[in-house]
């Protein structure tokens, strides 16, 4: 990790349904955390840079760094199984097999950085179209959530 994100200040809020994280560095990042008993719902998880990075590799290296800090900060340790929420940014992108593909490579290799840290191995990624329960019917919507599960070492 570069120095300039060792240095990073955090500013945490908790109500009675999650925790939400804010990098006073990175003012365009967000993060809001619902832990369950077996599992983290990561429910928004905004990652845009002040610049545009000049590959993946940047903004997974700035996502990964931004999360364990998260984590850090708010004195938690992560579930064995994460749930990225709503991973595409758009309910329609032109590309939706490669805009998942992009999405499940980013938000599992964050999810690594703080998993890794804990002591546990990544052992599953799987993307899952989003169903709710409306009155006992279950619909499908246009939501993709990422579940990223893991083992202790």
């Amino acid at each position: 990790m570069s120095d300039s994100l060792a240095r990073l200040s955090f500013t945490i809020r908790k109500d009675d349904w999650s925790y939400q994280v804010t990098c006073n560095e990175h003012p365009n990042f967000w993060l809001r955390l619902k832990r369950e008993e077996d599992r983290d719902f990561i429910t928004d998880f905004l990652l845009r840079p002040r610049k545009a990075c000049p590959d993946d590799e940047d903004l997974t290296t700035l996502g990964g760094a931004l999360l364990k800090q998260s984590y850090e900060e708010l004195g938690l340790q992560p579930a064995p199984v994460i749930v990225f929420w709503d991973v595409l940014s758009s309910d329609d992108p032109a590309d939706l097999s490669g805009a998942l593909s992009v999405a499940q490579a980013l938000y599992t290799s964050c999810a690594a950085e703080v998993l890794q840290v804990a002591g546990y191995t990544i052992t599953g990624s799987a993307i899952e179209k989003r169903v709710v329960d409306k009155g006992g019917v279950r619909l499908r919507t246009n939501k993709y959530d990422l579940i990223v599960t893991a083992t202790a070492v």
